[in-house]
């Protein structure tokens, strides 16, 4: 329902845009659509009452719209009639509707009269709705009653909602009550479809069979729709459907074949949707030429709402000037059924076609009157006589009105038998003739029952286009999903079957799977001896760290549970040790095990309902459950087989005094409880039953985990019975399952609960249960079944947290409903451990984490320490040396000297600096070094050169070397400028008023580079080359750049340097040579200082200032 709601209202953002486009170009005076040039609008301009004419179905045939104007102009004396020229209506950016809109938008367009196809219909009448602007066509019928809202949209075509009123009307006239419908999903017949379907509604008219079929459908798709529809008993089959379309025939031809002698008198109505003479008598008249129709292109289809290519041709376009009897249709091109068809089905056969209120179809017969198909001349004198005089032939919702025939065929033609007249006040129904076979009355033929393969409920039924082929696959879908469903439980059941007998992780296990042997407990010693030893590895760094000395725990120095074996084999009176030492254990796999024998009558055979429960008690998993790994299936002494715990049960822990177990020891062991009974009471299993201290194991670890759940649903689904107990080993059974022993076999999760509570005051006090009451062990199940007293064992306050007393008073109320479920204990456990999760190891290596902690912090630090002086050494490395250099320096690599074929070197020295260094002092000559070469350091790092070194107040710098780039001597050059330019803007600390001269010399050649030293070393450039730079910079003048000839040839080859030729310079060991002066180049605007004038002599001048109480000027 939301597409089609979308799909509904897809027109009214376009239509907004439109008018918001509409009001900017209106206000900023910019034409509407800016593909139209203004000029091609100057044809078309809107004056007072116009009435447009947009004809954009004529695009594809050749209109002379002067013709039109002139034959229309008798309209003009009250009308002012504007047709769109070709140029905008049939344009193919927009297809029209950019001249469209602009003409809608104009305040004095008044009407609209359009002929439109049928893809742009909807959008028009609903644009020229929103403009509250009438709209005549005759181009789009009415498709159904929703669009009568569209008030001012004037239709003179056939509406598709009255034609299926006539069909209505003639059904009540004839007193048929039962019909079925084959449609069509094309337009407009699936239009028409659904409003016959809703008016046949309306009149109490179910079809008992609607079908709709593809546009296309083939022999077997129309075979295998309408095979349900021969067994259907109906008064008539409606067909909305094309009549020129090879679908319809083979529809015609299947339902002729299909007819029985029961289905003689079923009519078959076939209903056109198009106003034109398919179906009328054939009279050629004669017509004047001003009759001749401009363009038949509206009689040139079979609907206007089609494309030319939707159906079959049945009129011929002729043009304009063609002769007048070509205007009309040939004979050969009416419309006749297939000769094909057996009598019955022709004699049956009706159609319903709708004629223009202008012709009488009894003249017509009758050869009086001929009809003509309507011209565009006609359809547009039509439109605007009903614009200016006449709205007598519309009706409520402005639709033209037409009558509505019955053409019944006969022998050779077709007769119309009645006709249904569409007027203001209704329909009126009519009949031409007396002896139509569909006027003959059938008696009981509407309430003939259905066939029985075909059952209609009421005489009524519905039939989709694959009705019985959707069915059959629903059906055989559903059958194969159930047998799927049978194989695969079949398959999981033999799975199953195989994996708890077979592989390594069967559960149904024999006596050879077992290594039984004498009971030791090496295994025991072997892990206390392997956590003494890691605690001592632990402890002994600490302490050569300088931690303090830790004692060992109490549980290493009086040893464990298996250390005191001897005293527990001799101890007396307690039933604990004794029922331990009874369990057997095993190997198995390679892994201790524990057996607990299960007591049988008889012969023990495991059943397949307790194979299930065995499967599910094995996939249980937790931290703190044993697991269950699997089923000694003996038949005289079955087990069940877990893992074995070496430290014993909870109980064997509590007795042993010489363990000291601190109230955190304590804490973690409950915590592990109520872990695993939370876990328990979450699963399938839901209950324990049998819950205490002794199935409460601990591991080697120091892990509580329980044991022996899943006994009650075992004992169940085997049909065994359970263990008869003493009254000692009810002492932890609650109250309401001691009362009930059908209850006390199944468990509850409240009984699991005050169980609970009695193994807390067992670890708090570390004792029995009841230990603190002189009562025997009968006496106090007897005082416990029947309260009052109530009966509980006594816990004094300080023995534990009042927050764990009151949480174990909690568990053991009399009322199952006071007691908290495990969720809320884990919950209440949480805050006595304030969040944490607390276990034995957490407890016992707390202290040792800490120094360990410790530990890590400090070795962090040192090292963090040392790899800032490690960085700090490599950066110091490589500003001495070149980053190349350096990497093989700190590998270990020997640095051989390298030659290079071309460099280009920099030298630079202070003019005057032996006086600037007399009048300053040595900081004050430290100082200036240190500004001036701070700020050429920082200068050069934007260049791709490397400093070699600094000698008092000379400077060098080489470009290609050690990296060898081709721009070696440009890089130089521009460096050279923007030091002048540095030295020009330099002011020395000490003498602000003192002007830093910079002599610079510069030369490209060849240089040999290698590490000379191994205490100091430094990277040194040798060669001709290192000397003649230096003698361009002492044969140089002051803020000057001095060249040598193969520099300058660099810079020229480069280009953009402006160079000054200087003149032959009498170089020391060179002779003469040429040389140059570099003034700067193009694109750099730093301001360069101004040269003296070459030759003349410097005074420098400084300021006077007192030293030491003595001036010196």
């Amino acid at each position: 329902m939301a597409g089609s709601y979308l799909y509904q209202w897809w027109w009214i953002p376009i239509v907004i845009l439109s008018r918001c486009c509409l009001l900017l170009t209106t206000d900023s005076n910019l034409p509407y659509l800016s593909q139209y040039p203004e000029e091609e609008y100057s044809e078309f301009h809107p004056i007072d009452d116009e009435v447009v004419v947009f004809l954009h179905e004529q695009c594809n045939e050749e209109v002379n719209l002067t013709d039109i104007q002139s034959q229309l102009q008798h309209w003009s004396v009250n009308l002012s009639i504007s047709i769109l020229p070709r140029s905008l209506t049939c344009e193919t950016r927009s297809w029209g509707f950019g001249a469209l809109l602009y003409s809608l938008s104009q305040p004095t367009t008044k009407a609209l009269i359009a002929a439109l196809d049928s893809s742009s219909c909807e959008f028009v009448s609903k644009l020229a709705h929103t403009w509250n602007k009438p709209l005549f066509t005759w181009t789009c019928p009415l498709k159904n009653l929703e669009d009568r809202r569209l008030s001012n949209i004037v239709r003179l075509s056939p509406a598709l909602p009255s034609l299926a009123q006539a069909l209505t009307e003639m059904f009540l006239h004839l007193q048929w009550r039962s019909a079925a419908i084959i449609g069509t999903d094309e337009e407009p017949w699936s239009s028409l479809d659904r409003v016959v379907v809703d008016a046949l509604r309306t009149i109490g008219i179910v079809p008992r069979y609607h079908a709709i079929l593809p546009q296309r459908a083939t022999w077997s798709q129309i075979r295998r729709t309408l095979k349900s529809l021969h067994y259907i008993s109906r008064r008539a089959t409606v067909l909305c459907l094309p009549l020129n379309d090879d679908s319809t025939n083979r529809i015609l031809t299947e339902l002729d074949v299909s007819r029985d002698s029961s289905m003689l008198t079923s009519m078959i109505l076939m209903i056109h949707t198009e106003d034109n003479d398919l179906f009328l008598p054939q009279i050629v008249p004669t017509a004047s030429p001003l009759e001749t129709p401009i363009s038949l292109s509206f009689t040139s289809t079979q609907s206007s709402n089609f494309s030319p290519s939707d159906l079959p041709r049945t009129y011929t376009i002729v043009d304009q000037r063609m002769d007048v009897g070509s205007a009309y249709t040939n004979p050969s091109q009416r419309y006749v059924p297939s000769r094909n068809l057996s009598g019955t089905t022709l004699d049956n056969l009706l159609i319903l076609m709708p004629l223009d209120q202008r012709y009488d179809i009894q003249e017509m017969l009758n050869g009086t009157e001929y009809y003509t198909q309507p011209t565009l001349i006609e359809r547009l004198n039509e439109s605007l006589g009903i614009m200016m005089h006449d709205n007598g032939t519309i009706n409520s919702y402005n639709n033209k009105m037409y009558t509505y025939v019955i053409m019944d065929w006969r022998v050779d033609n077709w007769k119309p038998i009645m006709m249904i007249s569409e007027e203001k006040e209704g329909l009126t129904v009519k009949r031409l003739t007396t002896n139509a076979r569909a006027f003959f009355t059938v008696e009981n033929l509407d309430f003939i029952p259905c066939d029985a393969d075909n059952d209609c409920t009421n005489g009524l039924l519905e039939v989709s286009v694959h009705y019985t082929h959707i069915v059959a696959a629903i059906l055989g879908s559903l059958l194969f999903a159930f047998l799927l469903v049978l194989l695969a439980i079949f398959i999981r059941k033999q799975l199953l079957k195989n994996r708890i007998s077979e592989g390594p992780y069967k559960i149904i296990l024999t006596a050879s799977d077992f290594v039984f042997s004498q009971t030791n407990h090496t295994d025991s010693k072997t892990v206390d001896k392997g956590v003494e030893t890691m605690l001592c590895c632990w402890l002994q760094p600490l302490q050569e760290f300088g931690g303090p000395k830790v004692e060992k725990p109490d549980l290493l120095q009086v040893g464990t549970v298996g250390s005191h074996r001897p005293y527990l084999q001799t101890s007396t009176g307690n039933l604990a040790r004794q029922t331990f030492f009874k369990v057997r254990r095993a190997m198995y796999n390679g892994d201790s095990v524990q057996l607990k024998e299960l007591s049988c009558q008889g012969t023990f055979e495991l059943k397949n309902k307790t194979m299930g429960v065995l499967v599910t008690i094995h996939g249980l998993r937790h931290e703190n459950l044993n697991p269950l790994i699997g089923c000694l299936n003996e038949p005289t002494r079955p087990c069940l087989v877990s893992e074995y715990c070496s430290r014993g049960s909870l109980e064997d822990v509590l007795v042993q005094d010489e363990i000291k177990l601190d109230w955190s020891f304590r804490l973690s062991l409950l915590t592990d409880l109520v872990r695993g009974m939370r876990y328990l009471h979450g699963t399938p299993i839901r209950v324990h039953g049998y819950l205490t201290s002794r199935n409460c194991v601990i591991d080697a670890r120091w892990v509580l985990k329980i044991t022996d759940y899943g006994l009650p649903a075992f004992y169940e689904a085997q049909n065994m019975p359970s263990p008869s107990k003493l009254s000692r080993d009810l002492l932890w059974t609650a109250p309401e399952l001691l009362r009930d022993v059908n209850l006390r076999k199944k468990g509850s999760q409240p009984g699991d609960v005050y169980s609970f509570g009695i193994i807390m005051q067992e670890v708090i006090v570390r004792g029995e249960p009841f230990c603190m009451l002189a009562l025997s062990p009968e006496d106090i199940i007897e005082k416990v079944m029947s309260p009052p007293p109530l009966i509980r064992p006594s816990v004094s306050k300080g023995a534990a947290p009042p927050e764990a007393i009151n949480i174990m008073r909690q568990c053991w109320a009399e009322s199952p409903d006071m007691r908290p479920d495990f969720n809320c204990v884990h919950d209440l456990f949480k805050k006595l451990n304030y969040g944490r999760k607390v276990n034995f190891i957490d407890t016992m290596f707390q202290l040792l984490e800490k120094y360990s902690n410790n530990l890590e912090e400090l070795i962090r630090e040192r090292t963090e320490q040392l790899d800032m002086e490690k960085k700090k050494t490599e950066q110091l490395l490589n500003r001495m040396l070149p980053n190349s250099v350096a990497e093989k320096l700190k590998l270990g690599i020997p640095v051989d000297p390298e030659e290079f074929r071309e460099v280009t070197i920099y030298f630079s020295d202070i003019v005057g600096f032996t006086t600037i260094s007399a009048h300053s002092t040595p900081f004050q000559v430290v100082d200036l070094l240190n500004d001036l070469y701070t700020c050429f350091d920082a200068t050069i790092n934007a260049y791709a050169v490397y400093k070699v070194e600094t000698i008092g107040d000379a400077y060098m710098v080489v470009g290609g070397c050690p990296v060898r780039i081709p721009d070696h001597a440009t890089q130089v050059a521009t460096m050279a400028l923007d030091l002048l330019h540095q030295s020009g803007r330099f002011k020395i600390r000490h003498l602000p008023q003192m002007q830093l001269k910079l002599r610079i010399g510069l030369h490209t050649g060849p240089c040999c580079a290698g590490v000379v030293g191994l205490t100091m070393p430094r990277y040194c450039l040798f060669g001709d080359t290192v000397n003649t730079a230096s003698r361009m910079e002492s044969t140089g003048a002051p803020w000057r750049i001095h060249i040598s000839q193969a520099t300058k040839d660099r810079l020229t080859q480069a280009g953009g340097y402006n160079i000054e030729y200087r003149g032959t310079t009498d170089v020391k060991g060179k002779g003469k040579m040429p040389t140059y002066w570099l003034l700067g180049k193009e694109g750099f605007d730093k301001k360069l200082p101004t040269p003296p004038p070459f030759g003349c002599l410097i005074i420098y001048l400084f300021p006077c200032y007192q030293k030491r109480g003595s001036w010196i000027g």
